[in-house]
C-alpha cells in the first residue's frame, strides 16, 4: 500500500517546529514500519532543505501563508505527481483541500484513489456561553465562514477525517449545525502521536519553567506576561517556535515581536530559537521542571505540551478546551493566582510534583506513534479499504 502526503507550510522558515511536519515524520516512520510506502509532497521552496522523510520527496507549488495554504491547489503539478506515483491513499493535511482534490480524482478517473483528511485547526474559537466562532486570525473580510465551511464539506468527500481531539470534534459538528451543513461521515478522534526523540525515563534535572508556544495574542502570549511579572524569583525558558518569521506573518500581526521585546525586559526570562533543530530544542527542554500550557480558549491540542511531558516534565494549563482530556485535573487551574499556586506548589513540594508527573505521563500510553498509527489503521481497515 501507498501512502501519499501532501504536506502545506504555514510556518515554513521555521519548518523544523512545525506541527504539521513533525507529525507527518513520526507517522511516516510507523507507516513504512508496518509495510507501506510513505511518500510526501512539499512546497516547492523546501527542494533545496534537508528534510525528515525516508520515502520519495515530490515539490509543487503549495501555499505557504494562511490563507494561500487553504486557498490555492497546484492541479497540474499534483496531478502529474499522482500519475507517477499511482498511491492508494492521499493524506491531505489542509483538509480545505480535499475538495479540490475530490474534483481533481473524478475529473482525471482516479477515482480509486482514497482521501484521508486531518484536520489539524478548525479555525473556530468558542464564544461567550460554548457557541462557536470564527477563528478572527482567519476571518478577514469575512473569511472565516468559507475556511470553515470548506472544512466542514472536506468530511463529506474524503473517504475518512481524523481531527485530535473530542473539543476539536465538537467544534466542528457545533459548526455544522450552525450552519446548516448536514455531515455524512464521521468524524475520527486520534490525537497526534509524541516524539520519541524526546521520550526520556529519567526526572528532568533542570530548574527553569517552560514556554514553548507560538507568542501569538490567540495564544494567550500576554497572559504569560502577566504570569513572568508576578514570578519574578522563577526563571523562564521560552523557546519560541517562529524565530524567523516571513514577511507575510509580519504583515499579519507584530503582536508577537512586541511580546518578545516586553518579555526581554523582565529580568527572570531567556529566549531560545525552538526551530533551529529538534536536538537543541531538546537540549533546551531539558533545562526545565515545568512547563507551562498556552492560555488559549481553542486550543484544540497541544503537541509542545505533550513534548514537555515526554521530557518528564509536568505541564499546568487551563481548565478550558482540550486540556481536559490530556492535562491532570490537579493541574489545571482557572484564574492566574491559581497558576501561581500551581507553579509554587509544585516548586515547593516534592510528593506533590512526583504524583503530577505520574499522572502526566499516563496519557503517553496511548500517544505513542505505534498506537497512533494502529488507531489508523484500525478505522481504515474496518471501512474495507485494506
Amino acid at each position: 500500500m501507498r501512502v501519499l502526503s501532501i504536506l502545506n507550510f504555514t510556518n515554513i522558515d521555521d519548518y523544523n517546529s512545525d506541527s504539521g511536519y513533525i507529525f507527518n515524520y513520526i507517522l511516516a516512520e510507523q507507516f513504512i514500519l508496518n509495510q507501506y510506502d510513505f511518500d510526501v509532497i512539499l512546497p516547492v521552496q523546501l527542494r533545496n532543505h534537508t528534510v525528515a522523510f525516508k520515502g520519495e520527496i515530490y515539490y509543487a507549488n503549495l501555499g505557504v501563508t494562511k490563507y494561500e495554504a487553504r486557498f490555492s491547489f497546484d492541479w497540474k503539478g499534483i496531478l502529474d505527481i499522482l500519475i507517477e506515483n499511482r498511491p492508494d491513499y492521499i493524506l491531505v493535511n489542509e483538509c480545505e483541500l480535499a475538495l479540490p482534490l475530490r474534483a481533481m480524482l473524478i475529473t482525471c478517473a482516479l477515482q480509486n484513489i482514497k482521501i484521508i483528511s486531518y484536520c489539524h485547526y478548525p479555525a473556530l474559537h468558542v464564544g461567550a456561553n460554548d457557541t462557536v466562532k470564527f477563528d478572527i486570525s482567519l476571518n478577514d473580510a469575512g473569511l472565516g465562514r468559507r475556511i470553515v465551511s470548506d472544512i466542514l464539506q472536506a468530511v463529506n468527500v474524503s473517504d475518512y477525517f481524523f481531527i485530535q481531539s473530542q473539543f476539536a470534534q465538537k467544534l466542528l459538528y457545533n459548526a455544522a449545525n450552525d450552519l446548516h451543513i448536514p455531515l455524512e461521515k464521521e468524524i475520527h478522534v486520534v490525537p497526534p502521536p509524541y516524539d520519541p526523540f524526546l521520550y526520556v525515563e529519567k526526572s528532568s534535572k533542570g530548574h527553569k519553567v517552560i514556554y514553548n508556544h507560538r507568542l501569538y495574542e490567540s495564544y494567550g502570549a500576554d497572559q504569560f506576561l502577566k504570569l513572568v511579572h508576578k514570578l519574578s524569583d522563577c526563571s523562564f525558558l521560552v523557546t519560541n517556535p517562529m524565530a524567523h518569521r516571513s514577511q507575510a506573518r509580519f504583515f499579519s500581526s507584530t503582536f508577537p515581536e512586541k511580546i518578545i521585546d516586553l518579555l526581554r525586559k523582565e529580568g527572570n526570562v531567556s529566549i531560545v530559537d525552538g526551530s533551529e533543530s529538534r536536538l537543541l530544542y531538546k537540549e533546551y527542554l531539558s533545562q526545565g521542571y515545568i512547563g507551562i500550557a498556552p492560555y488559549r480558549p481553542a486550543c484544540v491540542w497541544s503537541m509542545a505540551a505533550i513534548d514537555c511531558i515526554g521530557m518528564n516534565i509536568p505541564v499546568i494549563a487551563p481548565d478550558i478546551a482540550s486540556y481536559q482530556e490530556f492535562i491532570p485535573v490537579s493541574l489545571r487551574y482557572g484564574q492566574l493566582e491559581e497558576q501561581i499556586d500551581l507553579i509554587n506548589r509544585l516548586k515547593n513540594n516534592r510528593d506533590f510534583y512526583e504524583t503530577s508527573l505520574q499522572e502526566s505521563r499516563k496519557i503517553l500510553s496511548v500517544l505513542s506513534p505505534e498506537m497512533v498509527f494502529n488507531r489508523i489503521h484500525s478505522i481504515i481497515k474496518e471501512r474495507g479499504s485494506i
